[in-house]
């Protein structure tokens, strides 16, 4: 019987740190952003220092996408690039596959590096993806989806 209420007690902290986690400047409310081609980009959770999106593809097309990303910052009724805090940041050449009627893994982009940490705001974030008719032959669409730094 002592187990069973430590046990209790151990996962309530547990939750009550988690709880802490998410209500610390984050985002943990899912968003959607669908667009006329079939393919949504979910914000899973958004923090001063990185996101967590997935890809939905509901069309019956194969798309790519790449690490390449955009964040633009609301501000003065317009919206803004956010500057790199680094001279030549380069992402890594590489292409993933978007299967028709799938949804990518939830994928966690750490952009520090890039951005460093954002402030309060609201923020847009911008991904490619692409859709390959033949060699050399390709159509390039951008998903975008807002969201909020407290």
């Amino acid at each position: 019987m002592k187990v069973f209420f430590i046990r209790i007690t151990m996962l309530a902290l547990l939750v009550l740190l988690v709880g802490c986690y998410y209500s610390n400047g984050e985002t943990n409310s899912i968003s959607t952003k669908e667009t006329e081609i079939g393919v949504n980009m979910i914000i899973h959770l958004a923090t001063p220092n990185g996101i967590s999106i997935s890809l939905e593809n509901t069309t019956d097309k194969n798309y790519t996408y790449g690490e390449a990303f955009l964040i633009y910052v609301y501000s003065d009724n317009s919206w803004e690039r956010v500057e790199p805090i680094i001279d030549n940041g380069a992402f890594i050449l590489i292409d993933y596959a978007l299967a028709s009627q799938s949804t990518s893994d939830v994928i966690f982009i750490d952009w520090t590096w890039l951005y460093g940490e954002l402030s309060s705001g609201d923020y847009k974030f911008q991904k490619e993806i692409l859709y390959f008719h033949n060699s050399g032959d390709y159509d390039i669409y951008t998903l975008e989806n807002e969201f909020s730094i407290n």
